[in-house]
């Protein structure tokens, strides 16, 4: 038993001293394998390392002397060897800085240096001398530097500089807002010196507005006020005189000799001076003065309805707009501060109304007839202030100046206000001026003197005007039908007359032409103006043939025509 156990004892220890062995040598062949791969891959980047190339591209400090040398081709920013140079001071640099630090160099302290050095020439002074200071001969030195310097600098014109040494021209441009700034913060100043230095200059526009608000705001003097506005204007006067000039067109247009302008061709060619016209005063100075005195937005007065539309005749729609957009309508009178009302039923005139009237008689003190747009505010400031014995004496010596949009304005003075009697005759004196036969009915209707609105209309041939309104206010007028009961009947009459006067003249004018017609175009034939017949429309009530007259459609203006 126990030799058969030996055995097998034996055999079980080679077992494992064999599987000892085996593990021994798989493990240094997987050690071989790891140590051959490691060795093949070491091989390779050391290989590689030797095949890469140099570069040619140079950084660093040294990287443009690198590049002037010819050891490397370009720097990191592109500059190569034809690009580059030493100075003085035997530094590798680039050329084209080297060349503009020259430039700058020779426009600054370079022509300065040069100056001097010619200077010194030209004194024979050797040796150290200091420029200027309280010696004579550096004084000396320093007057002769400086002829010598400002003589390579030749003024072309205000703003353009030619330097004669560099071979520039130069523009220079002021900076209006710090030199005003400036100027008003050191130095004593009145507001005439403070126009006459900027309608020197170009573009400052926006500085005289500003400065004309600025003194509107701390309430100048009246007087110095007046002066500023003389120079404005006289610089004005310049700039219509020379467009009159320029333009055939507008001289010798105006009564006796006067040259009229437009104002937008004006204003065009005065675009980018610092003159102000009358719209710019009325709509950046003026205007909002007025609505920031009274606390008042400009919706607040201008609203659409109380707005009239411009529908006569003789304006344009561009001054029509403008002249609606800054009206201040007679019903905004009754939206201001009750306090400020008692003040102004004093009798004093308002700062502003004064300030304005002050403006409008330095134009015309130059010869210079205001526009409409000016007028027209000066009359609703008037108005709105109940200034109206200052407007009557303004209309009475023609300083408001004749104007349909005026006439309108006084018809509607005339009609709402009852304490402005005056306000009747003045419309209807203008209004035949201007040649506005409409406005002249209807004060006539207003003013209840029917007999003599129908013969007024035949003779000036005016088509406008509604029989209807005549008609009715006639109908509805007791007292004056109690007066004269056969009232009616006579203005009935005249207008009866009116319509057979129509187609007389129709008939004859067309007999006229029918003869001439038949003489030849060799014999000519002056035709006389054809009397216009009524507008009969909505008159059936008064005139009952209307309703039985089928024919001619009802009216009579049909008839004549």
């Amino acid at each position: 038993m126990k030799s058969a156990m030996k055995a097998a004892m034996k055999v079980a220890m080679k077992a494992k001293a064999i599987k000892k062995v085996m593990k021994a040598a798989m493990k240094a062949k997987a050690m071989k394998k790891v140590m051959k791969k490691g060795m093949k891959n070491a091989m390779k980047k050391v290989m590689k390392k030797k095949a890469m190339k140099k570069s040619t591209i140079a950084m660093g400090k040294r990287a443009k002397s690198s590049v002037f040398r010819g050891s490397k081709a370009k720097t990191s920013g592109g500059l190569t060897k034809d690009k580059l140079t030493k100075n003085k001071a035997g530094k590798v640099v680039s050329k084209a800085s080297s060349a503009r630090a020259k430039k700058v160099y020779s426009k600054t302290i370079g022509a300065w240096n040069k100056a001097c050095s010619a200077a010194r020439k030209a004194l024979a002074i050797k040796g150290f001398c200091a420029i200027g200071g309280k010696s004579a001969q550096g004084k000396a030195l320093y007057a002769k530097a400086k002829s010598i310097y400002s003589a390579w600098w030749d003024f072309l014109s205000g703003s353009t500089i030619l330097d004669l040494y560099c071979g520039n021209v130069c523009q220079l441009q002021v900076d209006m807002g710090s030199v005003m700034k400036d100027f008003l913060a050191k130095s004593p100043h009145d507001l005439a010196t403070v126009m006459r230095l900027l309608l020197r200059r170009t573009n400052c526009r926006d500085y005289v507005v500003q400065v004309i608000r600025q003194a509107l705001d701390s309430k100048t003097r009246s007087a110095e006020l007046n002066q500023a506005f003389a120079v404005l204007n006289s610089a004005y006067r310049q700039a219509i005189e020379a467009m009159s000039a320029r333009s055939s067109a507008g001289v010798g247009t105006g009564r006796q000799g006067q040259a009229t302008v437009i104002l937008l061709e004006l204003e065009a060619m005065i675009s980018h001076q610092s003159i102000l016209s009358e719209k710019d005063m009325v709509s950046q100075v003026f205007h909002p003065h007025f609505l920031e005195l009274e606390g008042l937005a400009a919706e607040d007065l201008f609203r659409e309805e109380v707005l009239l539309p411009a529908t006569h005749s003789g304006s344009g729609s561009a001054d029509s707009a403008l002249l609606d957009k800054w009206r201040i309508p007679l019903e905004a009178r009754a939206h201001r501060d009750k306090g400020k009302e008692l003040l102004r039923a004093q009798g004093r005139c308002p700062e502003i109304l004064s300030v304005v009237i002050g403006y409008l008689r330095s134009l015309l003190g130059l010869q210079i007839l205001p526009h409409k747009i000016l007028q027209c505010f000066v009359f609703d400031l008037c108005l709105y202030y109940r200034q109206e014995h200052t407007l009557q004496q303004l209309l009475h010596y023609h300083v408001l100046l004749d104007s349909t949009e005026l006439v309108l304005r006084l018809r509607d003075l005339a009609i709402n206000s009852a304490s402005c009697a005056w306000a009747t005759q003045s419309c209807l004196d203008m209004a035949l001026r201007v040649r506005e036969f409409a406005v002249v009915a209807e004060m006539l209707l207003f003013s209840r003197q029917y007999l003599d609105i129908v013969p007024f209309l035949v003779n000036q041939r005016d088509v406008s005007f509604k029989v209807r309104s005549l008609l009715e206010r006639l109908d509805a007028d007791a007292e004056a039908k109690e007066d004269d009961p056969e009232l009616m009947d006579h203005v009935v009459s005249e207008i009866h007359l009116w319509q057979k006067e129509a187609l007389l003249s129709a008939a004859a004018i067309g007999r006229a032409s029918s003869e001439s017609s038949a003489a030849g175009a060799a014999t000519p034939h002056v035709q006389s103006t054809p009397v216009a017949p009524p507008d009969l429309e909505g008159c059936q009530k008064w005139l009952p043939e209307l309703c039985h007259d089928s024919t001619d459609g009802g009216s009579g203006k049909e008839d004549g025509s």
